[in-house]
């Protein structure tokens, strides 16, 4: 959609024609539809922990992270220097998490620790607790 954007040309369209250089292949591990939704989830990403201002040194917590978006944001967010939790729902996806660069990883809400992050990334609609409301940066979806 960027793509569009750039070139002026309408997102509504069946088909739309664009200069190479704008384009990339599509993984070949993943279906053409995982594939085309990627973008929008980088870039919703990018926004959220650009508002959030993360840096280096912060922790920060996100939800849904073995999700589109979460598993981007915890990717992201370590590349800064960030500490990064993670809340994921379901135990299957506690590795995924944390082969993604969470530190620490929970599958069930009242389990989180009562720690201070300086930003909250809720992907999930999760009530992550008082301890990380003091003071964080909470971005919800």
């Amino acid at each position: 959609m960027s793509a569009q954007i750039a070139t002026s040309c309408g997102t509504w369209a069946e088909q739309v024609s664009l200069p190479t250089r704008l384009l990339a292949a599509a993984p070949t591990t993943l279906a053409l539809e995982d594939a085309a939704a990627l973008p929008l989830a980088g870039v919703s990403t990018l926004q959220a922990l650009s508002r959030a201002a993360v840096t280096d040194g912060d922790n920060v917590l996100i939800t849904g992270a073995a999700g589109a978006v979460g598993g981007i944001a915890v990717q992201l967010a370590r590349h800064t220097g960030a500490t990064v939790d993670a809340l994921v729902s379901r135990p299957e996806h506690l590795d995924a998490a944390r082969e993604l660069g969470a530190k620490d990883v929970w599958h069930i809400p009242a389990d989180l620790p009562r720690r201070t992050y300086t930003a909250v990334l809720d992907t999930a609609g999760i009530d992550t607790g008082p301890a990380s409301r003091q003071g964080a940066v909470h971005l919800h979806r």
